[in-house]
């Protein structure tokens, strides 16, 4: 009997440090899952997040652009998509504004004020006095906006 209750107790002791042997794995694998986690976050930062929005965003306009025009885009077409060039342009600048030390910020922030300037003034001296023109001009604030986009996040995104 002692020989079978010995036996019991052996068993019951290599499967308990089988039991903590898996847990300490567990809790090993769960540390390199949270250590690659933040590893993969800094891979992915404001900058490559905000570069694959203007690709997304790209991308969806060419795509409808060639499903209903094929080759011949008409002047407009791009002007309809231009609050979704300002969103994107203000959700950078949010960004910006929480990321930035705040004398570089300033900065910038002059920068855009002028930016913002040019652009109204440049789009009140377009023509408009037919839907053509006006189309146009729409289409100059999208062009203007995306590159303004692509400014702030090559040069101030982290």
């Amino acid at each position: 009997m002692d020989n079978i209750t010995e036996e019991i107790e052996a068993e019951e002791k290599r499967r308990q440090e089988e039991r903590e042997i898996e847990a300490e794995n567990t809790l090993e694998e769960k540390e390199l899952g949270a250590v690659e986690t933040i590893q993969t976050s800094e891979l992915h930062s404001n900058r490559d997040t905000y570069f694959q929005k203007v690709f997304v965003l790209e991308q969806e306009i060419l795509t409808e652009a060639q499903q209903l025009y094929a080759h011949d885009i008409p002047h407009g077409f791009y002007g309809q998509y231009y609050s979704d060039w300002d969103d994107l342009l203000q959700e950078v600048w949010d960004v910006l504004k929480e990321t930035m030390p705040i004398e570089e910020f300033e900065l910038i922030k002059s920068e855009q004020i002028q930016w913002i300037e040019m652009k109204e003034q440049n789009f009140a001296e377009m023509p408009d006095e037919n839907a053509s023109a006006r189309a146009e001009g729409m289409d100059y604030l999208v062009h203007i906006t995306t590159e303004r986009v692509v400014y702030l996040i090559e040069n101030f995104m982290d």
